[in-house]
């Protein structure tokens, strides 16, 4: 390409300086070297991206989109985030800002973030806390082939009366309305299967009464069956040694630890 260019130089305009068309030629030259590499680098090295995602389901990495409940509070999940990656997990904690919106909508964002990690070649689980478990059952629902297993920790999988009561003070966003008991969007969220946990404590001060955490078809959990001392409230569930010692044995196909 050089020499072509020097054969041609009569041609050019003799005010240019050689060496800047010198400079010219050799940066058009690597330009075209880059464009050739970006569009044969897959066929002689491979796709890693397409080769990760073919991988049999036993072996992809695993990765773990962790969702907090009303009112945003990611901080919360940082400790439960932590204990999963020292289990070589993966982890995001999704960003549903003030938490106060359409549970379903950041569900549908939940499902998208799924949909690429899968894309990259991860086994995506979810992980819900309290709202969040609804915004999980509602991505797994939108896309439920981009979702392996969910847990959902002090979750109102049957509503909350103190959602009712904030209804009836005209204080109740619409994740609060979705939350009520018998709410259109727990009544169309549907039936889940064995790849659930549910973990939950007697105590819990927001979620009420405390059983509306139960679901059909889930793992259900309940904290004090196995630390019958063990008074955690709402708020202190995901950093509860007992509930995060249940999530990390579930995400990694251990036995659920009975005792504390």
């Amino acid at each position: 390409m050089i020499a072509f260019a020097f054969e041609t130089l009569p041609y050019l305009q003799w005010n240019m300086d050689r060496r800047t068309l010198i400079a010219v030629i050799v940066v058009a030259d690597l330009i075209v070297v880059a464009i050739v590499l970006w569009f044969l680098w897959p066929r002689v090295f491979g796709d890693t991206t397409q080769a990760e995602a073919a991988l049999p389901l036993e072996e992809r990495p695993p990765a773990v989109l962790l969702i907090p409940g009303y009112g945003g509070g990611a901080d919360g999940l940082v400790p439960l985030s932590n204990v999963l990656r020292q289990q070589g997990i993966r982890t995001e904690i999704v960003d549903v800002g003030d938490g106060r919106g359409d549970l379903s909508e950041y569900g549908a964002d939940v499902a998208r973030q799924a949909q690429a990690l899968q894309a990259q070649g991860y086994d995506v689980d979810l992980v819900g806390y309290s709202a969040g478990g609804i915004t999980a059952r509602s991505a797994a629902q939108q896309a439920p082939e981009a979702i392996d297993r969910i847990v959902t920790i002090g979750s109102p999988h049957n509503g909350t009366v103190l959602a009712s009561l904030g209804g009836l003070v005209g204080a109740c966003p619409i994740a609060c309305q979705q939350m009520q008991p018998d709410s259109d969007l727990l009544t169309a969220l549907p039936a889940v299967d064995g790849d659930f946990l549910s973990v939950y404590s007697e105590n819990d001060d927001v979620i009420r009464p405390f059983t509306s955490s139960e679901l059909d078809g889930a793992t259900n959990v309940l904290v004090q069956d196995a630390c019958s001392s063990d008074t955690v409230e709402h708020g202190g569930l995901p950093n509860d040694g007992y509930v995060q010692r249940v999530v990390a044995a579930f995400l990694t196909d251990q036995p659920v630890p009975t005792t504390c």
